[in-house]
């Protein structure tokens, strides 16, 4: 369940690994109707069924007797979160390459979002967020340069 939760958390919100590992029970805001998580400046509502993962991670997490943090993904020792590597190594034999699923879902969500909800949202710098909107093909000017581009020459 947890690497499902860091695998949606990829594939949905185009979270870097790093981060998803560093996930603490602050992140988290848990209330009968919603599950709220801060990856950015703006608490995002988790849908279902990362709702739930993300839910029973923080229980679990706050049943852990712990004076430092509480990590959503904790690692072998109490004191330290999962690693990015073994995350990685654990995602993989549930198809899900995380580079690959965080550009996708970056792509996916620049072109429906401005790129300043993006940013707010997912805690990327707005310029990166501006780059991934022209990836995806919502900035015309950059569309046309690259069509410019690859004009075939007149005989």
């Amino acid at each position: 369940m947890p690497d499902k939760a860091a695998g949606l958390l990829a594939l949905l919100f185009a979270q870097n690994l790093s981060r998803i590992v560093a996930l603490t029970t602050e992140h988290v805001e848990v209330t009968p109707s919603a599950v709220l998580l801060r990856l950015g400046q703006v608490p995002a509502q988790m849908p279902p069924p990362l709702d739930d993962h993300i839910r029973t991670l923080h229980a679990q997490a706050m049943t852990t007797d712990s004076a430092g943090e509480r990590w959503l993904l904790p690692g072998r020792f109490p004191a330290q979160h999962l690693s990015r590597s073994q995350l990685v190594r654990r995602l993989h034999p549930l198809g899900v390459r995380p580079r690959m699923a965080r550009n996708t879902a970056l792509v996916e969500l620049a072109s429906e979002l401005p790129a300043v909800m993006v940013s707010r949202l997912l805690g990327i710098h707005h310029n990166t967020a501006d780059s991934w909107k022209r990836i995806g093909g919502q900035d015309n000017a950059y569309a046309a340069d690259v069509a410019s581009r690859h004009q075939p020459t007149a005989p």
